[in-house]
């Protein structure tokens, strides 16, 4: 990933410093009147050999000019594409040389261009420049400060400085861009851990320190050498929780995007640890997924996730959805055809739905119909299809869809349909 050097906040912007040039970015957040979700916006990739394709899509970085880097681990090369998922280019090969992969286990970008890649099996990191030609190597197999058991995640931070995680000696280490080792970062404690994943921001590292007992898991937040600032998550399903985390990612507010596997999900804190929202289902459909293997941003807040399992990427874009509120007549059954607000929205697991259907007590009954739509426009599930006497009535969406498997975090439209009458309304739906 691509870590900006110098970061400034005034009022409600951001102002980034990184070599010569000036970048300003709004600095945007939900209001108590909105939240915050993330909205599929495409995908791109498949299985294969091609450019363009992959056998293994895991870990990824971005640049300053929003290109992607994917780790495409079983073709033992990385692929670079544009913010559209267009191919722009890929290097590497299987092999022990300079430049070549026993499986490219990540990758990031500093502020000059230049690519950094674990390769996992041949326990060594190699930096390339801009254009994937090899530059230079460092680390060997062995168990002192600069070799590696095996180096899994990668981040660049301040200054350049190099953090990789190595899942058997059960530490960090960071080295100069030149390769140099510099410091060792370890546990907060003197208790065994295994960390899986690394990520920076201006001034921190966030690293997850998971102990032999899987229910301590948090994530630490650290300066570059490695006193803890802070712990935020947790074991467990929860909004703010995690299972099993494959990498992190952070943003230019500083925000952490933790992608957990177990739970095919991506769960977003701000930068004090604060849970902000959630993602992310098993499935095979926009914004579901088979296997979270890795996470980024640009440098406009779009977030991108690779799918192993489906040999994807998917891309996301955060928009801020206007939460409606309950007035008096929302909350009053009315004579005529009426939908009221859900409860609770957003909603984690399942929302009511209240409604009525018009016309005089003991009447012959109207068509009714409920549908919860997805904003394509596509009916997702059908909760209502039947005649109906007039009077008041309340149905409930657990976030299923018609075949039982729940979608993905996001807004949805339900629509009620009833003599000739028609009422929409919005919900938000937020695990």
């Amino acid at each position: 990933m691509y870590i900006m050097r110098f970061s400034c906040s005034f009022g409600a912007k951001m102002v980034v410093v990184a070599a010569l040039t000036c970048v300003t970015y709004c600095s945007v957040r939900a209001t108590p009147d909105t939240t915050e979700v993330y909205e599929y916006v495409l995908s791109w990739g498949g299985q294969g050999t091609g450019p363009g394709q992959f056998n293994g899509a895991s870990k990824m970085g971005s640049d300053l000019d929003g290109n992607i880097y994917v780790c495409d681990d079983l073709n033992y090369r990385v692929q670079k594409f544009d913010s559209l998922g267009n191919f722009l280019m890929m290097f590497g090969e299987f092999g022990q040389d300079p430049g070549q992969f026993n499986v490219p286990s990540d990758v990031a970008v500093d502020e000059g261009g230049h690519i950094y890649v674990t390769d996992y099996y041949n326990c060594r990191v190699q930096k390339f420049d801009s254009l994937g030609q090899f530059v230079l190597e460092f680390g060997e197999y062995g168990h002192e400060p600069g070799q590696f058991g095996w180096p899994q995640n990668l981040a660049v931070g301040d200054s350049d400085f190099v953090y990789v995680v190595d899942v058997d000696n059960h530490w960090v280490q960071r080295f100069t861009s030149g390769g140099e080792f510099d410091t060792l970062l370890l546990p907060p404690d003197s208790m065994p851990y295994h960390e899986r994943v690394v990520t920076a921001y201006p001034g921190s590292v966030y690293a997850v320190w998971i102990k032999t007992g899987p229910t301590e898991k948090r994530i630490y937040r650290s300066d570059p050498v490695g006193n803890t600032i802070l712990t935020f998550g947790g074991f467990g399903s929860e909004p703010g929780q995690f299972i099993f985390l494959l990498d992190m990612a952070t943003d230019q507010e500083g925000s952490v995007f933790a992608a957990d596997d177990w739970l095919t999900r991506i769960t977003k804190f701000d930068s004090l640890g604060t849970f902000v929202t959630a993602w992310g289902s098993h499935g095979h459909g926009p914004g579901e997924f088979g296997h979270v293997a890795g996470v980024t941003t640009d440098l406009h807040g779009n977030v991108y996730v690779a799918d192993y399992d489906r040999d994807q990427v998917h891309k996301f874009r955060r928009i801020f959805v206007e939460v409606e509120e309950e007035t008096e007549e929302d909350l009053t059954p009315q004579a005529s055809l009426w939908l009221g607000v859900n409860v609770p929205n957003p909603f984690a697991g399942s929302t009511s739905i209240a409604y009525v259907v018009p016309g005089i007590e003991g009447s012959e009954g109207l068509t009714v119909r409920l549908v919860i739509y997805n904003l394509l426009g596509q009916a997702l599930v059908t909760l209502v299809d039947a005649q109906q006497s007039p009077g008041a009535y309340t149905v409930t969406w657990d976030g299923r869809s018609e075949s039982g498997h729940p979608v993905a975090n996001g807004v949805y439209l339900y629509r009620l349909e009833c003599g000739g009458g028609v009422v929409t309304r919005r919900c938000v739906l937020i695990r």
